[in-house]
């Protein structure tokens, strides 16, 4: 059985391919960067649990994990990368509202605003990016497991 941590993730990464299409990607911890299909990228890290609350009886961590996710759009025109990752965001953060515990992974999700960032390509469109930090509140009994 995967340990907690791994839950939480998988079940992030699982809610977030959801909203993927033939146009619209998604990567877990992408090794390299991959050319941003003409509706987006979105890609997850994993980040840090951070360090743990602990309860004694019984023993129980009580990890804040932080996650992120980073929403690329690609775009000649300013106002059609920023309309398009607006879009994005919204829609992540509709799945967010309606399964708050993603399928029981965890005991509560929450995203942080979003820092936006662009990023100049030589010879291309600018590509518009912004950075979701993620809190995965879970608890687990090891913190191993």
């Amino acid at each position: 059985m995967a340990s907690a941590r791994e839950q939480a993730l998988s079940a992030l990464a699982t809610k977030i391919t959801t909203l993927t299409t033939p146009t619209l990607f998604f990567q877990r911890n992408p090794d390299k960067e991959e050319i941003i299909p003409c509706n987006g990228l979105i890609e997850m890290f994993d980040g840090r649990p951070g360090q743990p609350e602990e309860l004694l009886s019984p023993h129980t961590f009580i990890y804040d994990h932080s996650a992120e996710l980073e929403v690329k759009y690609q775009h000649a025109d300013g106002d059609t990368r920023q309309s398009a990752i607006d879009a994005l965001l919204a829609s992540i953060g509709q799945l967010f509202e309606s399964d708050r515990t993603l399928g029981g992974a965890v005991e509560w999700v929450e995203p942080d605003a979003p820092l936006f960032e662009t990023e100049d390509v030589d010879g291309g469109e600018t590509v518009l990016v912004a950075v979701v930090p993620v809190n995965l509140r879970y608890s687990t009994t090891n913190p191993l497991n």
